[in-house]
C-alpha cells in the first residue's frame, strides 16, 4: 500500500495505490483498514465506512490443449490411423483411405492433409495450395498471446520460434496500439516455419502470432503445399507467451502430407505407332455413313484429374464431343466417349483423312497423350440409310431377339410365324437409273421390294422382314 500513512489537510485529498504482486495461480483475499487520529474506535459507522475487503485471482495466460475435437473442428478426428480406417476391405482400400481422406489421429498427434496435387517450383500463389485451419481457444480470464511455428519433427527450437513471434507482436502492439500489433501479426508471411529446411518447408502457417482475448477463439490457417511426389513430416507448435512454464503451455502435433500428380489413363484405344502415339483406324466407309469408335478414360490416382481436349475445329470428316473442353474424373472413376467418322466427301485411294486429338491432363505437365485418327470414303451407286441414332456402322441389319413359338389368334395351338420388320430407305448416287435385286432364296429374311428400277439420285423405301 502506497502511502502507508500521511496526512490530508480540510478540502484536499489522497490517492492510495495498493499494488497486486500474487505468486503462482491462486485466489487471494486481504483486508484493508484506514486509520483517523482522533477518531472515536468505538463508532460503528467509524469502523465499516474504514474497512475494505480486497479480493483478487491470479491467472495464468493459456489455450485449449487436450480438446482434439475442438482444436479439429473443421476436420475429421479419430482414436488412431489403425482404428480409424479398420473397416477398409483391404489393404489397399485402407491406404487410398489414407491418402485422401484428411484426419486428425489422437494417438499419434499426427494431422494429415492427404494427397495433394503438387505445385511447380517457386510457385508461391497459397491460393493454390491445401489449406486447413485449426482453432485455438483461450479459456482462461486474461488475454493470450501465441506464436506459431512449423519445424522439423522434434526440433528443440520450436517452441522458442513461436514464442519469438508471439513477442515480435507483443513489440507491434506496444509500438502501435492493440489494433497494430494484431494487424502487424496477421501480415506476418508464415512466421519461423516458412524458413524451415527439409520438409517443412512445404508447410506455411498464418498468421505468425495472434491476441486470443479471455474466453474467446481464434483460427490459424496451414497451408500445405508440396514441390515432390513423395511424403513430407514437419511439427506444428503453439506457444504462449509469458507463461511461468513454456513446456506446459505448449500446442504441438505432428504435420503429415504426400504429394502427388493427377493422372489419367487411357483404356480405349491402346493401339500404338513407332513413335508412341495412339492410332485409331476407322478403316473405309461409304461416302454418307458414320463410324463411332469409343475412347475411354479412367483415373488411377488418389486426386480428382482434369483431362483436357484440343482438336482442331476445321476437320469436318471427324467430331468428338469432348472437343476443346475439359472432363474431370473423381478417384477410381471411368469415363466413355465417342469418337465419330462421318465423311463429308470420298478421300483420295492413297491420302485417308486424317485428325489429332491432343490430351492433357491439368496440373501434371508430364502427362499429354497424342491420339491420331483416320479413315477413307469411297462412293457407292447405292447407299443405305436406316432410321436409327445415326451410327451406321457397316451396313447390318438387327432384328434382335424373336420368340420362335407359334401361337393362334386365342394364344393356342400353333398359328403363324411371329415376323419383324426394319424399314430403311435406298439412295442411289449413280448419274443413271440402277436395276437393284435381293436375293430371293434366303429362307429367313425377304426384302420388299425384292427387285426394281431407282432413278438417278432417287430414293426408295425397303422394308426387310425376318
Amino acid at each position: 500500500v502506497t502511502p502507508a500513512g500521511g496526512v490530508v489537510h480540510p478540502g484536499q485529498s489522497v490517492a492510495v495505490e495498493v499494488e497486486f504482486l500474487p505468486q503462482g495461480k491462486n485466489v487471494y483475499k486481504e483486508y484493508l483498514a484506514l486509520q483517523v487520529s482522533g477518531a472515536n474506535a468505538e463508532d460503528q459507522v467509524y469502523q465499516q465506512a474504514l474497512h475494505y475487503e480486497m479480493v483478487g485471482e491470479s491467472c495464468e495466460p493459456g489455450i485449449g490443449r487436450s480438446d482434439w475435437r475442438s482444436i479439429f473442428e473443421e476436420q475429421a478426428v479419430i482414436p488412431s490411423v489403425a482404428e480409424g480406417f479398420a473397416g477398409a476391405a483391404s489393404e489397399k482400400a485402407k491406404k487410398d483411405l489414407m491418402a485422401t481422406q484428411v484426419f486428425f489421429a489422437e494417438a499419434e498427434r499426427l494431422f494429415s492433409f492427404g494427397s495433394v496435387v503438387c505445385q511447380p517450383a517457386g510457385a508461391t500463389d497459397k491460393a493454390k495450395a491445401n489449406c486447413e485451419r485449426f482453432k485455438i481457444s483461450n479459456p482462461n480470464r486474461i488475454a493470450a498471446r501465441v506464436g506459431f511455428a512449423v519445424g522439423v519433427p522434434g526440433a528443440a527450437d520450436a517452441g522458442g520460434a513461436a514464442a519469438a513471434a508471439a513477442a515480435t507482436a507483443d513489440k507491434g502492439a506496444k509500438k502501435g496500439g492493440k489494433k497494430g500489433g494484431k494487424e502487424g501479426a496477421a501480415d506476418s508471411k508464415g512466421g519461423a516455419g516458412a524458413g524451415a529446411e527439409g520438409d517443412a518447408g512445404a508447410f506455411t502457417v498464418q498468421p505468425a502470432a495472434l491476441e486470443i482475448p479471455p474466453h474467446e477463439h481464434r483460427y490459424v490457417s496451414v497451408y500445405f503445399h508440396p514441390g515432390e511426389m513423395r511424403s513430407y513430416r514437419a511439427q506444428f507448435t503453439a506457444t504462449v507467451e509469458d507463461h511461468p512454464d513454456p513446456a506446459a503451455s505448449r500446442l504441438q502435433f505432428q504435420l503429415a502430407g504426400k504429394g502427388t500428380l493427377p493422372c489419367v489413363t487411357l483404356e480405349k484405344p491402346l493401339d500404338l505407332d513407332g513413335d508412341g502415339k495412339v492410332t485409331v483406324d476407322f478403316g473405309a466407309l461409304g461416302l454418307g455413313k458414320s463410324r463411332r469408335r469409343p475412347l475411354v478414360l479412367r483415373n488411377d490416382g488418389v486426386v480428382p484429374a482434369t483431362a483436357l481436349f484440343e482438336m482442331p475445329k476445321a476437320d469436318t470428316n471427324f467430331s468428338f464431343a469432348a472437343r476443346d473442353s475439359s472432363v474431370t474424373l473423381q478417384p477410381g472413376a471411368s469415363k466413355e466417349m465417342a469418337m465419330l467418322f462421318q465423311p463429308t466427301a470420298a478421300s483420295k485411294e492413297e491420302e485417308p483423312f486424317t485428325a489429332q486429338i491432343r490430351m492433357a491432363v491439368l496440373h501434371n505437365q508430364y502427362a499429354t497423350t497424342l491420339i491420331d485418327l483416320s479413315g477413307r470414303c469411297f462412293v457407292n451407286d447405292l447407299a443405305f440409310e436406316f432410321d436409327d441414332d445415326g451410327d451406321f456402322d457397316d451396313d447390318r441389319i438387327d432384328f434382335g431377339e424373336i420368340d420362335l413359338q407359334l401361337h393362334d389368334e386365342d394364344g393356342m395351338g400353333e398359328g403363324e410365324p411371329a415376323e419383324r420388320e426394319v424399314r430403311f430407305l435406298m439412295r442411289s448416287a449413280a448419274t443413271e437409273t440402277v436395276r437393284f435385286a435381293f436375293p430371293a432364296d434366303h429362307p429367313h429374311v425377304r426384302m420388299r421390294p425384292q427387285r426394281g428400277l431407282l432413278p438417278a439420285g432417287g430414293m426408295k423405301e425397303v422394308v426387310a422382314v425376318f
